[in-house]
């Protein structure tokens, strides 16, 4: 049907094309590795900005709580007192305090 140089020919397009598709696979399977690496990379920074964010609110959550107990209309120890103020401001920097230390010496900030 063809000519033996025709079939030569072909024969060596094939092979050509058979290299390149290889040579595309292996390609395709180093871009999406570089695209999970890239993802991983992304993913970590994301926790480690989460871990943060959940450390902030984690402190934030108790001088919260002793703010709203002294926010309520109700008679507490220290309302008629001048220093009842600088107590709780007292006692909430002290909770923040010991939170990062506890924080910082398990490593987590």
């Amino acid at each position: 049907m063809f000519r033996k140089e025709t079939r030569n020919y072909l024969r060596d397009v094939y092979d050509h094309m058979i290299r390149t598709l290889d040579t595309l696979d292996t390609l395709r399977e180093v871009s999406s590795g570089l695209m999970e690496v890239y993802l991983t990379v992304v993913n970590n920074n994301m926790n480690e900005i989460m871990k943060t964010l959940t450390i902030i609110a984690t402190i934030m959550l108790p001088l919260s709580l002793v703010a709203s107990v002294y926010g309520m209309n109700v008679v507490y120890p220290g309302t008629g007192d001048v220093m009842g103020f600088y107590s709780a401001t007292a006692i909430m920097l002290l909770i923040a305090v010991a939170m990062l230390f506890w924080f910082r010496r398990r490593k987590w900030f």
